[in-house]
């Protein structure tokens, strides 16, 4: 233990004298009110979201340090809802914010006044309780009818937080109260989840949603999960949703291209099982498996496509001719995946398309085969499929 008067810094030691409950420290000190006050907002909380300086009685209130906080009250004779600090805050909002409930309980069994508290200050009692997850203290404000609103802002904080309990008692809240779940936007809160992967909190909402309320929104909803490789919710939605994909007349990005962002083999046999549109151009002429060109490993690149093969995917098939295969785009892509390139090529894949966005538009079959000085590099490391052009693989020429 540490020796409390050999300590240098003399509001270091009144903060242990309070946290720690220390009161017959204080005694020594506290000899004239007067004394107290003027160090009363020299006291920092420790507190990272909170720079104020704060008085002694506020780091008892905070610190759940009832004996301090009973020997401050009786020794000043402070009024817990005057005494405030520099942000405006009084006793009773840093216990709900340190999570002291044996400090509320006292405050409110001992302050016959204490819808004082409410009427004196435009901050939420609740709000603070159920940022610090203290949803013990929470219920007991609400019984005492102190009210609270969960905005979008306050909502996403304990998502960020992961306050789990804190966003079910919201929700359990608002049901018991029958408001409209659209108060409450938890539906673009399923988007913020989703974008943090937090799989409880994802259940905790979807188990809720009774009314499948996010359908209205699902496709961005669908998206992120695809594009954040969350399984979970890209099962919830698609077990919650009937149609998954767009109209097949638009020209833009649908369920498959959804799908294939995830590069996940899974993600991609469950949207399939909804029945998408496999075979959809996006607005760039480009086929779902477009989305996974430089971004997935060739052996999740490879069990996806037969994924869709076996869907009714077409591998040859292309918007127009001034558009590339599939084939295509990856022979000309960035990594170029020889893989994958032989697996297409194996399964059937026209090699006598022509890349669009070459110079001379050669042929792939033109373009894999070249032997010029520049494409030895390249050669090599189309040594497999070069071999099977060479040898007369099976590959029928497509017009």
């Amino acid at each position: 233990m540490e020796i409390w008067h050999d300590d240098s810094n003399f509001l270091t030691a009144f903060r242990r004298f309070i946290v720690d409950e220390k009161t017959e420290y204080l005694t020594q000190y506290i000899n004239k009110k007067e004394t107290m006050m003027m160090i009363q907002y020299q006291l920092d909380l420790n507190e990272p979201s909170d720079s104020y300086k704060v008085g002694l009685i506020h780091i008892a209130a905070y610190y759940n340090s009832l004996d301090s906080f009973i020997f401050l009250e009786k020794n000043l004779g402070l009024d817990y809802t005057m005494i405030k600090s520099v942000d405006n805050k009084n006793c009773l909002h840093y216990a709900c914010k340190g999570g002291s409930f044996e400090v509320v309980v006292y405050i409110l069994n001992n302050y016959m006044n204490f819808k004082d508290f409410i009427v004196k200050t435009d901050a939420n009692y609740i709000n603070f309780a159920l940022e610090s997850n203290s949803v013990e203290i929470a219920r007991l404000l609400l019984k005492k009818e102190f009210t609270f609103t969960p905005n979008d802002e306050f909502i996403n904080r304990l998502i960020l937080n992961k306050q789990i309990d804190s966003l079910k008692f919201i929700i359990q809240t608002n049901q018991e109260k029958r408001n409209a779940r659209s108060s409450l936007k938890l539906e673009k809160q399923l988007l913020y989840i989703i974008a943090i992967n937090n799989i409880d909190m994802m259940k905790l909402l979807f188990d809720n949603d009774e009314n499948s309320s996010f359908q209205d929104f699902y496709k961005s909803c669908l998206q992120l999960a695809c594009l954040n490789n969350c399984e979970y919710a890209v099962e919830q939605i698609c077990k919650k949703v009937e149609n998954i994909d767009i109209p097949f007349e638009e020209e833009a990005k649908g369920a498959i291209h959804w799908a294939c962002s995830s590069c996940n083999p899974k993600i991609v046999k469950i949207m399939c099982e909804k029945n998408i549109h496999i075979n959809r151009f996006d607005k760039n002429g480009n086929l779902g498996p477009v989305e996974m060109i430089d971004k997935a490993a060739t052996a999740d690149f490879i069990d996806i496509m037969q994924i869709l093969i076996d869907n009714g995917f077409d591998i040859d098939q292309r918007k127009d001719d001034k558009h590339n295969s599939l084939l295509g785009s990856i022979v000309n892509s960035i990594e170029k995946d020889y893989e994958v390139i032989t697996w297409l090529i194996k399964k059937g894949a026209n090699i006598d398309y022509r890349i669009v966005d070459i110079k001379d538009s050669p042929s792939i079959r033109d373009y894999i085969s070249r032997e010029s000085a520049g494409y030895k590099t390249f050669l090599a490391k189309f040594k497999l499929i070069y071999e099977l052009l060479i040898q007369g693989y099976d590959i029928k020429k497509k017009n």
